[in-house]
């Protein structure tokens, strides 16, 4: 069974191209949405438009909108200043309602599901558009160590190798 999720079809890998394609464009549409001030629950629910069925979520609404994904592969962080830095922050306890401020750096970790396949993609970027040099030193440091793991990356190659 363990084969069986490993490799992949060429169709399977078609499938994980499009929803990670989707989610990666539902992601941008929410970058462009957020403004100091919003909610860091805004950011998983922000409302896009009304119509008669209410309320729709700028990330939710994309994928199904414009990729057919009709379900998100699990509940959606967002998270704004300090709050970015808790793993898997915002939690019937801990609930994402801090005011996001000008400057803070948001984080968002959502994904869809299409197909019994799930995309699964964080993103941190200044809420105003703008990194403090700060922020620009650890993001690019950041980036760059994701860089090298992806220029590692290859098929048949361990992940234990590529984290050492």
């Amino acid at each position: 069974m363990a084969e069986l999720r490993v490799f992949k079809t060429d169709q399977e890998l078609n499938v994980l191209r499009y929803v990670c394609e989707i989610s990666s464009e539902a992601h941008k549409a929410v970058m462009k949405a957020v403004k100091p001030g919003m909610y860091e629950y805004q950011l998983e629910r922000f409302i896009e438009h009304e119509n008669d069925n209410g309320h729709f979520s700028v990330f939710r609404h994309h994928c199904y909108y414009h990729g057919g994904c009709r379900h998100l592969a699990y509940t959606c962080i967002a998270s704004s200043g300090c709050n970015s830095s808790i793993l898997h922050y915002g939690h019937e306890n801990a609930p994402n309602s801090k005011e996001i401020i000008d400057g803070d750096l948001c984080l968002f970790d959502m994904g869809p599901e299409y197909n019994c396949y799930a995309s699964d993609i964080t993103t941190t970027f200044p809420c105003n558009g703008k990194f403090t040099e700060k922020q620009k030193i650890i993001y690019n440091a950041v980036l760059a160590a994701n860089t090298e793991v992806f220029k590692t990356a290859k098929p048949g190659k361990f992940l234990y190798l590529l984290i050492l």
